[in-house]
């Protein structure tokens, strides 16, 4: 009589010293109530050769080795990995978190946003699993931004005692917290690590996300102040336009509100400032959430007095180039782009970049031709190219690596060449974002 069940733990324990007492399959079949023939597949499955005390081999059977290869096969039912069909699909999954340093699901938004057509296609879930399975070559959970991150534990703060520097948050226009007009940021520094003094002041629009990027010499007030000024010369009279407000917290290097808010150009205001509660980053969330991202290649105990300035805006770039699952996988260049040309007009935007774009052609030569006004550059990256992505490190700066590196790895060999954009962003020249102001460290007038 015909049963169909499988063997249990029990049950091979039971076979195993039923072997042992020299029983036959058959009996040992009518005893646990099976067909013989699952006593000799199981029997195969659980063989093995036992080396005697006097060196003499025999074949045994092990209920654990059988149990064992049993698990296996379970875990191994069901259809293949969607992926063992489409390698192409692996590889660019594979590059875009291992050496972009995406999160899979930005990669796979990006996959959809832009209409790239693969043989097969994949959830986010399906992803993490994959990851965590091995699936892939180069990426474990280690790989990922924040994977295993856990919520700290938050706890009561102090009272507000002194009023802000500038007007509160509490007055500021409900349409800029609803996020539905262009020309409102938030800004705030992410320091260096002891004993470096430098700090990254960062500047996030709210609506697209745009980041700004500028290095400072120290966190102070005259400092912020210094690299605004910076700001508003390149941008000129259309800094009113798109700064219109800027949202800080109550830190030192932002004490000095008439000074941040007064134009450097002439008489007036050229922005206006509003400061958050005290302890309540979450008022600028953006910022912070951007501030995480700038981590992800300059990681606490990074002494910023050591990274160039090209290396900070490299970074930036990678930001604003990044798709994001809040803005529906485009990137925050191209919605800027879009209501910059809004405010401005495409002929003027080229207008106001065209010096910077002469800027990067004759740092491009530099590296090409060896010209000696720009050789103080060329010292900078080399000083600072175990910092820099792969695709922004001159060959110069770099040595010989070991073939094991990957393209993201310092030291890797490669022209300065642009870097890696989705592909409906238009590459631009040394990886400045297409019709934008400078989104790096400020120049100095």
């Amino acid at each position: 009589m015909r049963r169909f069940k499988h063997l249990s733990k029990t049950d091979r324990l039971r076979m195993e010293a039923h072997l042992r007492d020299k029983k036959t399959p058959k009996e040992i079949a009518e005893i646990l109530g099976v067909h013989i023939s699952t006593i000799y597949r199981e029997k195969k499955r659980g063989e093995y050769q036992h080396r005697n005390s006097d060196y003499t081999e025999e074949t045994r059977y092990s209920s654990d080795l059988g149990e064992m290869k049993y698990r296996a096969n379970l875990a191994a039912k069901g259809a293949d990995i969607k992926l063992g069909k489409d390698h192409e699909l692996a590889e660019y999954i594979e590059r875009r978190i291992a050496d972009d340093k995406l999160s899979p699901a930005a990669v796979l938004g990006e996959i959809e946003a832009n209409g790239m057509s693969f043989k097969t296609s994949i959830s986010v879930n399906t992803l993490y699993s994959y990851i965590e399975k091995g699936v892939f070559l180069r990426l474990t959970n280690g790989s990922l931004p924040q994977k295993g991150d856990k919520k700290r534990a938050y706890h009561k703060v102090k009272a507000q005692k002194r009023p802000p520097k500038g007007e509160s948050i509490e007055k500021r226009p409900e349409e800029i917290d609803e996020r539905s007009t262009f020309g409102h940021w938030e800004m705030d520094t992410v320091v260096s690590a002891r004993p470096g003094k430098a700090a990254i002041l960062v500047l996030t629009e709210r609506l697209t996300r745009e980041e700004i990027t500028a290095k400072l010499p120290d966190k102070s007030a005259a400092s912020v102040v210094q690299a605004l000024d910076n700001l508003e010369r390149e941008w000129g009279d259309k800094f009113p336009l798109v700064f219109q407000t800027i949202t800080v917290d109550n830190g030192s290097e932002f004490a000095d509100c008439p000074s941040m808010e007064r134009s450097a150009l002439g008489d007036g205001s050229r922005t206006k400032l509003y400061y958050c509660h005290p302890y309540s980053s979450y008022e600028r969330g953006s910022n912070e959430n951007l501030n995480k991202m700038i981590r992800r290649w300059l990681p606490k105990g990074t002494n910023f007095d050591e990274i160039a300035d090209e290396v900070i805006e490299a970074v930036t770039v990678w930001i604003n180039n990044y798709p994001r699952k809040i803005l529906g996988y485009m990137t925050a260049d191209r919605l800027f782009q879009a209501h910059l040309s809004a405010i401005l007009g495409p002929l003027k935007i080229f207008y106001i970049f065209f010096a910077f774009t002469l800027d990067i052609c004759l740092f491009r030569i530099d590296f090409c031709r060896n010209i000696r006004p720009y050789k103080h550059l060329k010292a900078a990256y080399a000083k600072s190219a175990r910092w820099l992505p792969a695709h922004c490190v001159p060959r110069k700066a770099q040595s010989r690596p070991p073939a094991s590196f990957s393209p993201y790895r310092p030291g890797v060999k490669c022209s300065f060449q642009t870097p890696v954009l989705p592909p409906h962003v238009p590459a631009v020249p040394q990886g400045k974002p297409h019709g934008l102001p400078r989104t790096g460290p400020l120049r100095r007038k």
